[in-house]
């Protein structure tokens, strides 16, 4: 089992990273290990992971992720991937998912911004 945001490995009891709190995968990620964008995604969106489709408009939610960096983008992507939940960047920085998984998001929204500070 590995963790797809740090892509440490785990024996197969352990179900999530204690790091990242992200459910691990079967599969090896491949993590790049290139340095960190100096900036917060101003202008362009983070790259977009394969993603399920959303649901209609009026049942999604949006959040404002424009002051986070591009790790932090991408460690949302990466526990959206790995958490099976639909997810799109309908403009930069700007994170919209199903309303039905609002409460998952959030959470994870959180524990993600403290553990970068």
């Amino acid at each position: 089992m590995w963790c797809p945001v740090c892509g440490d490995e785990f024996v197969a009891s352990v179900t999530r990273c204690p790091d990242h709190g992200v459910a691990l995968v079967v599969d090896r990620p491949t993590i790049s290990h290139e340095p960190p964008h100096a900036a917060p995604y101003a202008q362009e969106s983070p790259p977009v992971p394969e993603s399920p489709p959303l649901p209609e408009p009026d049942e999604v939610v949006e959040y404002d992720l424009s002051a986070w960096t591009a790790d932090q983008h991408d460690g949302v992507a990466a526990w959206l991937v790995a958490e099976n939940v639909a997810y799109a960047w309908p403009e930069p920085g700007v994170l919209a998912v199903p309303r039905n998984r609002a409460d998952d998001v959030e959470e994870a929204l959180g524990y993600l911004a403290s553990d970068s500070d």
